[in-house]
């Protein structure tokens, strides 16, 4: 595999257990470095305006609907999402203050991060633009499993499978030879943080967390972007984050099934499977129903 340029002659830090549920501060300033910062979009004024807004004890659903309602394109995208199947609504939503009532603020706040995001984040090299075209399938696929998962809010799954994956695309826009590396995904999922640390020294996950943190999002979404990669969730004290990264392994992975039919896959990708099935309690009949209904649906 040819080299990928190193991140300016770092210090190789091997990866943290994966029962520690976010960065060492060392592997964050490498992370930092590496990209050298300026690759990480600033946090867009609408998401500083509405996250301030919804910290208050008592958030004005008026100045959010209003807020959203100025900038037109994110209006669009949240009310395309929000009339979509998967929200199951009897009548159509014509309104973001609409969408506030019948939706409440924690799901608005999600769907205008998630529209911000993709407004946002214009990939540009082909390896980029497959990673988000798989994130945006990811993210489906996550929020029907969701579905099934007692405890898990189906539009906070669709963020975080969103982003699971921006610090790939990072990397992939700003090393064109990344994508020989992350192509290593698909079989050995759990290997492919190692090596990014090794030709990197860092990997998608610190800076995926990295990124998250820096657009403040929600404590769980990052833990769970950065811990995405980890053969078993059995370390991880918090429940809802251990059904969360599980949940996101199973989507990616029935993606890339779809993808890659024909392929044979690593001892690594089965196990990798079978303890994200096991945390989720998925029985072969609904991995089957997803397999048959649900990526049919995707593009």
């Amino acid at each position: 595999m040819p080299e990928v340029p190193a991140g300016g002659g770092l210090k190789y830090l091997p990866p943290l257990p994966m029962n520690q549920t976010h960065p060492s501060d060392q592997e964050l300033k490498q992370a930092y470095q590496v990209i050298k910062g300026d690759q990480i979009p600033s946090v867009p004024d609408i998401l500083v305006s509405l996250y301030a807004e919804l910290d208050k004890p008592e958030p004005n659903t008026r100045y959010v609907s209003e807020l959203v309602a100025k900038d037109q394109a994110i209006t669009g995208k949240v009310l395309k999402a929000v009339n979509s199947p998967k929200f199951g609504l009897q009548q159509p939503v014509e309104s973001i203050s609409q969408a506030v009532v019948l939706l409440g603020l924690g799901q608005i706040r999600n769907l205008v991060t998630a529209a911000t995001f993709h407004s946002r984040m214009q990939a540009r090299s082909p390896a980029a633009m497959q990673i988000w075209h798989d994130s945006l399938n990811v993210a489906e696929v996550a929020m029907h499993i969701a579905y099934h998962i007692e405890g898990l809010s189906q539009d906070e799954v669709y963020l975080t499978a969103l982003l699971h994956d921006c610090g790939a695309l990072l990397l992939a826009e700003k090393f064109p030879l990344y994508e020989q590396i992350h192509t290593m995904e698909n079989e050995y999922p759990v290997a492919l943080v190692d090596k990014e640390i090794q030709h990197l020294a860092t990997s998608h996950t610190i800076i995926g967390y990295l990124f998250a943190s820096h657009w403040k999002l929600p404590k769980l979404t990052c833990q769970a972007v950065y811990l995405h990669h980890a053969l078993k969730c059995e370390g991880i004290g918090d429940d809802r984050l251990r059904a969360m990264i599980a949940t996101i392994k199973v989507a990616h992975v029935l993606v890339k099934e779809r993808s890659l039919p024909e392929a044979s896959f690593s001892l690594e990708r089965i196990q990798y499977l079978a303890y994200a099935k096991q945390e989720l309690l998925l029985g072969d009949e609904l991995m089957d129903e997803l397999r048959t209904e649900v990526l049919l649906e995707l593009d």
